[in-house]
């Protein structure tokens, strides 16, 4: 382990002397270090804890703190301790060096939704410690974010470069190249970096999951066809295969494809599963094939017996199925639980605004739901990880130039 410490001291904190104004405790560097090899190979919950044994052998020591943030951002439990760990570190920000300020600014304006502060963050980190892959894995994190896809691409190519890459092996960031390149358009470059990866990674789900949705997008249904089962005998993978096809299904639709979209959702419906189910989850399986095929009659008496009054996402959900069959009388009463619920459960405006547009969008108020998709953005939604290219709930607003100007990339 002591090698593994050295190879990430020189490949990841090569300008560490010159950026950081204070070196930390060597028994807390080293334990911060492990937390990153840790991160790597067994996941951020084990990395949390190395990161937080580090803070608590340097209390200073403010880059452990912000891996910290970062990380437990994703976890549910010990919300107070990292509301603490926030805190602390933000007292420290006017005795810190520029490397540690700005970084503890970049992660502060993640967790805030800040995406534009984070993404000049994330450039100003890029400028000050060029040859390290955390400062590319950051800025291509925010370009993300920030529809900036074409400098992801260019950010996660420059680390894949960088010798002794130890990210190479988290999460997420090869799967973004491939995102981004389907974003661009790029769907050639997107399928062969995705056969190079799966040529790595076989056992991947997430490697063979992403594939079919740049071969869903290509259009390329035989291609598709045959690497559903592929993806079905992979490690980890679903106990039914409804999953993938709805995957497909969605990203046919999204791109036009419709006819090859029909046949993946039947698919989905007629899929053998494994897994014990009840009549309620068929129930819920089939009204939401209905929703993806367009017969909002079908899906409003199935959800109808189903749906959760008190869940966000299934009273949403089954509303837009209201609005699509006339019933106002929903679509009114859940536009005012949604308030209600806002300030019961501290539901962030991002969201709120979103969950309106979907509804009203339903109504045929195109033009309130661009402003709320609008506001929605400026409160701190990122249409990347929210998925609007592919939400059926956004169908009506595909060919308006207003909602293309929301999601099309940025330069």
């Amino acid at each position: 382990m002591p090698g593994a410490v050295e190879a990430l001291t020189d490949s990841l904190y090569e300008p560490w002397s010159k950026a950081h104004n204070r070196p930390p405790a060597r028994a807390a560097f080293a334990e911060f270090m492990l937390g990153l090899d840790t991160l790597s190979r067994n996941g951020r919950r084990a990395a949390i804890r190395r990161f937080t044994n580090a803070i608590v052998l340097d209390t200073a020591f403010v880059e452990a703190k912000t891996w910290l943030l970062d990380q437990a951002n994703a976890v549910v439990e010990n919300k107070t301790f990292r509301d603490s760990v926030r805190r602390t570190a933000i007292a420290q920000r006017s005795s810190l060096g520029e490397f540690d300020r700005v970084s503890l600014d970049r992660v502060l304006a993640f967790l805030d939704r800040r995406w534009e502060d984070a993404y000049l963050a994330s450039r100003h980190l890029a400028t000050i410690a060029p040859t390290t892959p955390e400062a590319m894995v950051h800025l291509a994190e925010s370009a993300m974010n920030t529809r900036r896809y074409g400098e992801a691409i260019s950010a996660l190519h420059l680390r894949d470069a960088m010798k002794d890459n130890w990210t190479r092996h988290l999460p997420n960031y090869k799967l973004w190249d491939l995102q981004a390149h389907r974003l661009i358009g790029d769907l050639p470059s997107a399928i062969t970096e995705w056969r190079q990866q799966r040529s790595e990674q076989p056992g991947s789900l997430n490697t063979c999951l992403i594939g079919l949705e740049v071969l869903a997008a290509a259009g390329r249904e035989t291609e598709v066809d045959s690497m559903v089962p592929a993806c079905m005998a992979v490690p980890r993978a679903p106990p039914t295969s409804e999953g993938p096809w709805m995957l497909v299904g969605q990203m046919y639709r999204a791109y036009g494809y419709l006819p090859a979209a029909r046949r993946a959702f039947r698919r989905a419906a007629s899929a053998d599963s494994a897994a014990p189910t009840t009549p309620q989850r068929t129930q819920a399986l089939h009204a939401d094939i209905q929703i993806q095929l367009g017969e909002w009659n079908s899906a409003y008496a199935n959800l109808k017996a189903l749906s959760d009054a008190a869940d966000l996402r299934s009273r949403v959900y089954f509303t837009v199925v209201a609005a699509h069959v006339g019933d106002t009388a929903t679509v009114a009463a859940t536009l005012r639980w949604l308030d209600d619920y806002a300030r019961r459960t501290g539901l962030g405006n991002s969201a709120l605004n979103e969950a309106r547009a979907f509804i009203v969008l339903a109504q045929g108020r195109r033009d309130e739901a661009i402003a709320l998709l609008n506001e929605a953005i400026e409160t701190g939604a990122s249409p990347f990880l929210r998925g609007w290219y592919a939400h059926r709930e956004l169908d009506p607003l595909r060919n308006d130039q207003r909602f293309k100007h929301l999601v099309q990339p940025r330069r």
